[in-house]
């Protein structure tokens, strides 16, 4: 994820999140692409809904690491890959 590692950090940057927050997203990004394989930028909704699931039912996250990697996820598509969002919110 090289290149689009860079591009998310430099956005984070831009838009002003903390270092904590930045490590943090910067984190589930990478954790996302290792779970997978393959670049973020050939993956979609399905693959991000799958992702979530696997948090919940093996990693068993709780609540607020869940919406940490959903916020994450969210920035990475629709700011670092300029895409549009309908991944759902799951409560």
């Amino acid at each position: 994820m090289g290149k689009l590692r860079e591009q998310m950090k430099m956005d984070l940057k831009l838009k002003g999140y903390s270092p904590k927050t930045q490590a943090a997203y910067l984190g589930y990004m990478k954790n996302f692409v290792r779970y997978f394989g393959r670049s973020p930028a050939k993956m979609g909704e399905e693959e991000i809904r799958e992702y979530l699931y696997h948090l919940v039912t093996e990693r068993d996250l709780g609540d607020s690491s869940i919406n940490s990697a959903y916020s994450a996820l969210k920035f990475f598509y629709k700011t670092t890959l300029c895409r549009d969002w309908n991944v759902a919110k799951i409560p």
